[in-house]
Order: C-alpha cells, then structure tokens, then sequence
C-alpha cells in the first residue's frame, strides 16, 4: 500500500514550521532583552552608590576645601565618578556624575557654606 503525499500537507507542514520558527526567534530575543535589562538595573544601582559616596565626599570640610572651584575625579572598579564644586551666593553646588559606557548618572547638590565647612 502506497501512500502519495499530499501537496496541502505540505503547505501545513511549512505554515507549522514558520510559526514555531517564529515562536523560538521571539522567545530567544525576549529572554536577550531581559538579560541586557537586567545588566543595566544593575550597573544603575552600583552608579546610584557612587553618588551617594560622592555627597558624603561633599560634606567633609578636607574635601570642600581641597577640591573648592576644581573637579574631582576618581574610578571605582572601572566606574567613573566626577564632582564638581563651585560657589553660588551663600551656597556650595556640586555637581556629582557617575558613568560606565553608555550608562550616564548625574545628581547636582546643595549646601549652604557653613555646611560645607565654610
């Protein structure tokens, strides 16, 4: 008993694969984009660390004297973090940024004189 192949199973057969095909190519980018989100979340967390370091650098009266009208600039683990203090009236304004390639993080502070160490 010989059986003949159908040219309409064959149609199914290649709609059948495209789809799975399909299915397999979203499932693999979706699970790459969720690994590439999850890098950056953190990479954002340990920048939002550094800028709270810098604003403890900030308060220290041999750090405001040292570094007043100059900029700051240290690396933590290949991490880049850069202050900036400058006098505004009676207030010292630093400008505080984190960064790590595309990974940008910038925070600007306030602080009257005698806070500073003035």
């Amino acid at each position: 008993m010989k059986t003949k192949l159908q040219a309409h199973s064959l149609l199914y057969s290649l709609i059948l694969l495209i789809i799975v095909s399909s299915l397999m190519t979203a499932l693999v980018y979706g699970m790459f984009w969720n690994k590439v989100a999850e890098e950056r979340f953190v990479k954002e967390h340990q920048l939002e660390q550094h800028l709270l370091s810098a604003k403890t650098f900030i308060e220290q009266e041999e750090f405001y004297a040292t570094y007043l009208n100059e900029q700051f600039k240290q690396i933590i683990n290949g991490d880049s973090l850069t202050i900036d203090l400058a006098n505004w009236g009676s207030y010292t304004v630093a400008h505080c940024e984190a960064f790590n390639g595309r990974v940008r993080i910038t925070r600007n502070y306030l602080g009257q004189l005698y806070f500073m160490g003035s």
